[in-house]
Parts: C-alpha cells; sequence; structure tokens
C-alpha cells in the first residue's frame, strides 16, 4: 500500500485538475477567425449554413489558392466567397478571378483590408493623392470626395479606410445577453443604413468604409449611419458582378446568431448575387490560416521567381565547376612480380654455389618429366627410347636430337658435371622453346 501511495496521489491531482478544467468557463476567442466549421463568435460556421438556403445552390468548400481552383476556365453560374481580414490576391491569382468574374460569374469579398492589383481594376482609375493632401490619412472618406469628386489627385482603384476614431474592441464577457434589453430590443453596437432600413448589431462590426469607387459601374448596397461612406457595394465587372464588403465581423456567428440585423443585413446583401448553380467557399484566405506554401508563394512572385531561376543556375554551375576530382590522381600500382622464379632461381645458385651437382641432376630430372606430362600430354613420362620418340613427335623436332636429349639426361645421374649441367637445361629449354605441336 505504501508503494501506491504516490501513484494514487498524482492520480488523485490530475483528476482534480481535469475536473477544474472541464468544469472552467471557456473564455470566447475575440479574434476574427472567420472559420467555416468553427463555433467561436468569429467564426463563419453560420453563414456557411445558410448560404445554400439563401442562393439556392449547393456550398463547395475550397482547400485550395483561387489560383488552382481557377484553373478551369469552363467554370459558370459559381460564386466565390472570401471572408477574412486582408484580402490581397497577387497578380497571377488577380488575373484568373478577373476572368472569372467577366464569364458571367460572381465574387463575394467581406474583408477591412483590400490590396493589389484585382482592386486596381475594380475602382476608379486615377493617380494616387500628393503628398500635399491636407486632409491627413485620417479624414473621412465623405470629407476627401466631396472636396474634389472629379480631380486626378484621388487614389486609385478600390480601397478601405479605417475611420478617425479606430472601432471598439469586441465586448468581452457575456456580451451577447448584455446587448439586450429585458424587452427583447438591440442596443447596436453598431448600425448600417441598407436601403431605407436601418440595421442595428449587437457587436461592433464597421470599422472601416469603402473609397475609390467608379460610379459609371458600381451600386451602393450599405452605408455607414454616421458619415454615409459605402461599406457593401456591387460592382459590375465584364458579365459578372463583384459584391465587396468593409464588414468581415458583419458575416460572422456573433452578428447573424445574436438578435439584431446582422442576418437581414446578409441576406440583403446575398441577394444581389444573381442566380448560380454552385457556390464556392473559400478556406485558404483566413487570418490564422497559411494560404500556399513557401515555393508556390515565390513561383507567383517576379522578383522571387528569379531567385529562384538564379539559384537553379548557381547549383548547376557549381556541380559542373566543383563536381570533379579534386584530390591528387590514384598511382597506378603494378602487379607484384612472380617470385616463384626468383626463388626457384636463387635456390638453384645456392644448390650450384654447395656443389650439390647430384641434388641438381634430379632435380633437372623431375622438371623434364614433368613438363613432359604438363605440356606434351605424356601421362607416363619417363627417360626411355620410346618416351623419347613420342616426345619427338608430339613436340615436332627430329627423333635424333630428342634421342640425344634423353641419354645426357640420363647420363647426367652418373656424372653430373657443371658442363653437362648446363648443356642439358639449355637443350632441354630448346627442346620445348622450338617444338610446334600438330593439330589433333
Amino acid at each position: 500500500m505504501k508503494r501506491a501511495l504516490p501513484f494514487l496521489v498524482i492520480g488523485g491531482v490530475v483528476l482534480l485538475l481535469v475536473a477544474i478544467s472541464l468544469a472552467t468557463p471557456r473564455p470566447y476567442d475575440p479574434r476574427l477567425r472567420a472559420e467555416r466549421e468553427g463555433t467561436e463568435p468569429f467564426d463563419s460556421e453560420v453563414l456557411y449554413r445558410l448560404l445554400p438556403q439563401w442562393l439556392g445552390a449547393p456550398v463547395e468548400p475550397v482547400d485550395v489558392t483561387p489560383f488552382e481552383r481557377l484553373e478551369d476556365s469552363t467554370i459558370t453560374g459559381a460564386a466565390y466567397v472570401f471572408v477574412t481580414k486582408d484580402f490581397a490576391p497577387d497578380p497571377a491569382e488577380a488575373d484568373r478571378l478577373l476572368r472569372f468574374i467577366r464569364r458571367g460569374n460572381t465574387v463575394v469579398i467581406a474583408a477591412d483590408q483590400l490590396e493589389g492589383p484585382l482592386f486596381l481594376a475594380l475602382g476608379r482609375q486615377a493617380n494616387p493623392p500628393p503628398k500635399s493632401d491636407t486632409l491627413g490619412a485620417d479624414a473621412p472618406l465623405s470629407k476627401i470626395e466631396k472636396q474634389d469628386s472629379g480631380s486626378s489627385t484621388l487614389a486609385p482603384g478600390l480601397f478601405t479606410q479605417w475611420r478617425p476614431t479606430p472601432p471598439p474592441a469586441p465586448l468581452m464577457g457575456d456580451f451577447f445577453e448584455s446587448q439586450i434589453e429585458p424587452d427583447g430590443s438591440v442596443l447596436g453596437a453598431d448600425t448600417l443604413r441598407v436601403g431605407r432600413r436601418t440595421l442595428a448589431f449587437p457587436v461592433p462590426i464597421d470599422g472601416a468604409v469603402l473609397g475609390g469607387l467608379d460610379s459609371t459601374r458600381t451600386a451602393i448596397l450599405s452605408t455607414d449611419l454616421e458619415s454615409g461612406d459605402a461599406t457593401a457595394v456591387a460592382i459590375t465587372e465584364g458579365r459578372g458582378r463583384v459584391v465587396v464588403a468593409s464588414t468581415p465581423l458583419a458575416f460572422t456567428n456573433a452578428a447573424i446568431a445574436t438578435p439584431g440585423g446582422g442576418a437581414d443585413y446578409l441576406e440583403a446583401l446575398f441577394a444581389y448575387v444573381p442566380p448560380v448553380r454552385l457556390v464556392l467557399w473559400d478556406d485558404t484566405y483566413k487570418p490564422f490560416r497559411s494560404r500556399a506554401s513557401t515555393l508556390a508563394y515565390a513561383s507567383r512572385t517576379p522578383a522571387l521567381r528569379w531567385v529562384l531561376w538564379l539559384v537553379g543556375v548557381g547549383v548547376v554551375l557549381s556541380v559542373l565547376v566543383w563536381g570533379r576530382r579534386r584530390q591528387r590522381p590514384i598511382p597506378v600500382v603494378s602487379p607484384p612480380p612472380n617470385a616463384q622464379r626468383e626463388f626457384a632461381r636463387t635456390v638453384g645458385r645456392l644448390f650450384f654455389v654447395r656443389g650439390d651437382r647430384d641434388w641438381l641432376a634430379a632435380r633437372k630430372v623431375r622438371l623434364f618429366e614433368d613438363a613432359l606430362r604438363t605440356r606434351l600430354g605424356i601421362a607416363d613420362a619417363d627417360l626411355s627410347d620410346a618416351t623419347a620418340k613420342l616426345a619427338a613427335a608430339r613436340a615436332g623436332v627430329p627423333e635424333d636430337e630428342a634421342l640425344a636429349l634423353f641419354a645426357r639426361l640420363r647420363d647426367l645421374a652418373s656424372n653430373p658435371t657443371p658442363a653437362a649441367l648446363l648443356a642439358a637445361d639449355r637443350d632441354a629449354d630448346a627442346f620445348f622453346a622450338a617444338r610446334h605441336l600438330a593439330p589433333a
């Protein structure tokens, strides 16, 4: 029991911590996430589930970038929905989105920061404002446009600008309940004018307004109640339409599911989307989700694409220049000489110097008989005349020369003089060197 006591204490502490964690109310996430499967107040799950009812078409989540999804240039009768904080497609992606729109499709964008060539094409075409602009960056857009509605100093393209006073942060704690009066009316944290209606929202949603509008092809869908600046517009581009809203928080669960004008506002906004057969929901342009790999982004950026090319060329040149052998050449090692012949020659000289001519004579006879067996194929080789005639026939030498050689070798055993040994060795080498075997 004593051995198990520490484990019981640790287990009890772990269970207590788990119970406390489960019992403690989890605070909601105040950040704009806009996820289609998120239950946080500033996710967009409610909108995702209402879109099939409002647009009368199935909704397809898209986990790849618009550049990849719109590679098929035959898509028609579709709507592409983006709900995020920053929307800045690169030139290649903007080109595909514009082609998609001009074929008669619709793009819905809800973001409070708009940048890139897409919005330069959708907004007013003019030169950027000079540095001597006396109104400043924080001036309301309505005052800027009233100052000179036709001047070329207006900023080009469609853009968003925050109010002079930043919007209040989303209320913490039980903000859902605190925004509802006892009689059921809603305390509007923000109000927008949609047509002739004034809609109040239960959470602060109106932080940015739209500027750089091209009045010849733009319809204003909603405005800020105080300044009168546009917060949602519909822009005609080719045969299609772009609906842009600068209030992405109005597209979240907190603005739609809580009593107020959020659901009415979005239903009126999506009423400007023409009938479609398919709705594409973007899952890549999200505030807390990586859109694409670093390599994919670099391949679509001209400057980074040049860097990739230069790196590739440098690697190839390095392989070609430095890939060859850098160390000293390997020396050629010749095979070792045949030491057996040197050994035999040395031993022969030793016996010759010592004067053991009997052993040398017997050794020479054995070597000669071994050569007869191996080189001439005579199995029972000896020094007889019959073997001499057979060897002469197989070696192709005169018979008398063979008989004389065999006789000299027989006499060598009884008279192994130095002269006889040298003559026998010379004649034996000449016998085998001069032989020419007849074909079998």
